[in-house]
């Protein structure tokens, strides 16, 4: 008996439900009629499972940054499912890490120059180089930046010289009606005699710097109306670090002000930060932005008195958060066909490839379902690891370097065998001996148009040779990474800042513990295409051919 269609198929297949293998039942044939019964049965079965393993595999995904051929899902956050052949998982959004501040302060300028008025919503504020240039009182560049929780504001200098001097930040929050204007006989919070129009300064921080010493000392000053409450940075809960010797001077400085030393977050403020001598009897040489007031006509700028008008106005808009929206997944397919396992990641806002900070993607594949068998950390030395239980132990992960140069939005990267941190490529598939077993059948291609990254891995790159049914376990982390493969560290805990999990509200209360537990169980044979409509006819066929024969034998007999 033919199990299968061929060419003439249709005819024999007739036969075969109409007449049972072109015998002609008769009333005294009943055997027969039997048994032409049960071959119609058996075709029929044969048939169902020939086409039901026929789609298996769900689809064909064209990898090329647009995500039109994804299903659009609506799902409630932090749930995942089966949808029209994808499973996909709809992440809650603005739940990346909150327990960090934004800014690490470390002394390092690395952080400001990397996501300009982005992660930190970061102003920089220039001097454009003028002013009197002085070898060690030259102030260059500065900033300032805001979360939920800290003001942060930070300077650098083109300082060729350590000289005794004192750099002074006024901050004004309550506008020109209240705040510190002018003391004659004192000068302001440091003793220094600089004054303001237009502007009253609330709060004034001021960092000393000896020629011989280097940084002696910092304060913090709050106006009361009628003089300065003075204490230290870290006496308001704040800190801050810098760079520079006493062969240069101050290189940089950086400072994180809680926002309940400020009386609250504000929905604007002005400030301006200046450098002038020694306490006492000193006025401003340079400040930024920069303010004509500075430069004296005469020879005595460093003992005359300055009164500075030119501060900077800043909006703090959007909504001041921490959440970081380059890095804040937002949904997460999966699909396949006999040859790839696809994935489609949508983030916020990836409005950046190929540069220090951009997200480094982690998905770990457990491929044997066998607890407590295979790797445990995630990858970029994220000091993560999968379900704590052993029950998400990998064989495979997936690693995804979009801060690497050779990203580019809508273009495709290729595996190449040798991991991001041996200068291979950004995309690699490692086993748990962390060797890079990608080949350039596997693919991914990140767009920031579509604040998408598409990815397409060769079963064969996954040890799989035949996919068909295969179980498997994902788990997902994101980080902020750089070129190298190294996450963005977070001292002493998780480096994740997302991560598909229904444990929240926040991704803090996954990865507090370094545990991602929760994982996705899939199977391929879970995710079937429509069935074509040519199967759709053979098998409605098929079915009413049986319930034919079998009317026609009750007849009969």
């Amino acid at each position: 008996m033919s199990t299968g269609i061929k060419s003439g198929g249709m005819d024999k297949l007739y036969r075969i439900i109409k007449y049972g293998n072109g015998q002609n039942y008769k009333g005294e044939n009943l055997g027969r009629c039997i048994m032409g019964y049960k071959h119609v049965v058996i075709l029929l079965l044969i048939t169902m499972l020939i086409l039901s393993t026929a789609v298996i595999y769900a689809k064909t995904i064209n990898v090329d940054g647009d995500p039109s051929d994804w299903i659009t899902a609506s799902l409630p956050a932090n749930t995942g499912g089966i949808v029209d052949s994808e499973y996909v998982w709809v992440d809650a959004r603005n739940d990346t890490r909150n327990d960090i501040v934004a800014i690490s302060i470390d002394g390092s300028e690395n952080d400001w120059i990397a996501d300009p008025d982005k992660y930190f919503q970061v102003v920089d504020l220039y001097d454009k180089a003028t002013g009197l240039n002085l070898d060690g009182a030259n102030l260059n560049r500065s900033y300032v930046g805001w979360n939920e929780n800290y003001l942060y504001i930070a300077f650098d200098t083109q300082n060729t010289a350590s000289w005794t001097v004192n750099y002074g930040i006024g901050i004004d929050i309550n506008g020109p009606g209240s705040g510190y204007v002018y003391d004659s006989t004192n000068g302001d919070a440091n003793n220094i005699h600089v004054g303001f129009s237009g502007a009253a300064i609330d709060y004034e921080i001021y960092f000393s710097w000896t020629d011989t010493s280097g940084l002696s000392g910092d304060l913090f000053a709050e106006w009361t109306g009628s003089g300065w409450s003075k204490t230290t940075i870290s006496g308001i809960g704040g800190s801050y670090a810098y760079s520079g010797d006493t062969s240069s001077g101050l290189q940089f400085m950086e400072v994180a002000i809680p926002w309940s030393a400020l009386g609250g977050s504000p929905t604007n403020f002005s400030i301006i930060i200046w450098v002038a001598g020694q306490s006492g009897f000193s006025s401003a040489v340079d400040t930024v932005p920069y303010d004509s007031a500075v430069e004296d006509s005469g020879t005595n700028e460093w003992t005359d008195t300055d009164t500075l008008s030119n501060l900077t106005h800043v909006v703090l808009t959007p909504k001041i958060s921490t959440y970081d929206v380059l890095v804040d997944l937002t949904e997460f397919h999966i699909t396949c066909n006999e040859t790839h396992l696809f994935f489609l990641l949508n983030f916020q806002d990836l409005y950046k490839v190929g540069v220090d900070g951009a997200p480094g993607i982690m998905i770990a594949l457990d491929l044997d379902n066998v607890t407590g068998s295979g790797g445990t950390y995630l990858g970029y030395n994220s000091e993560t690891q999968v379900a704590s239980n052993g029950s998400a132990d990998w064989e495979r992960q997936i690693l995804i370097d979009l801060s690497n140069s050779q990203v580019s939005s809508n273009e495709p990267v290729y595996g190449d065998g040798v991991q991001v941190w041996n200068n291979g490529s950004p995309l690699d598939v490692v086993d748990t001996s962390w060797e890079d077993v990608s080949t350039n059948k596997s693919v991914f291609v990140a767009s920031i148009d579509n604040d998408t990254v598409e990815v397409a891995i060769a079963w064969s790159d996954l040890g799989i040779s035949d996919p068909r049914g295969i179980g498997f376990k994902a788990s997902v982390g994101i980080v902020r990474v750089n070129p190298s493969g190294d996450a963005w560290d977070i001292s002493g805990t998780s480096d994740v800042l997302d991560a598909v999990t229904k444990t929240g509200p926040n991704t803090w209360d996954e990865v507090q513990d370094g545990y991602i537990d929760y994982y996705t169980p899939l199977k391929c044979s879970q995710q079937p295409d429509p069935v074509p409509e040519n199967q759709v006819l053979i098998l409605t066929g098929i079915i009413v051919g049986a319930i034919t024969v079998t009317i026609l034998l009750r007849k009969k007999h």
